[in-house]
């Protein structure tokens, strides 16, 4: 559950970025009035959620997986029993 809320703060903000690298919502600001502006967001970050988007629609345990692994952090063991505890019984 943390991983996907994750997934979905990190592609949200992601989008901000790109949207506003476009014109959309762009504010100037001087260079001297955040110097310690860093955050930087990948454009990896919306190539990842496309492509996990298509393979949920193929493969809902391996979209989950990559899932599990790229926005929770897991190991493959802590995904592997992840997954074993969501199973049904």
């Amino acid at each position: 559950m943390a991983a996907r809320q994750l997934r979905h703060i990190v592609v949200d903000y992601a989008r901000k970025q790109h949207a506003q690298k476009r014109g959309d919502l762009q504010k100037k600001i001087s260079l001297e009035d955040t110097p310690d502006l860093a955050v930087h967001t990948d454009s990896r970050v919306l190539d990842l959620e496309r492509a996990l988007e298509r393979l949920e629609q193929l493969n809902t345990r391996a979209a989950k997986v990559v899932e599990l692994r790229n926005f929770g952090g897991l190991t493959e063991s802590e995904i592997g029993d992840a997954l074993r505890s969501l199973r049904p019984r």
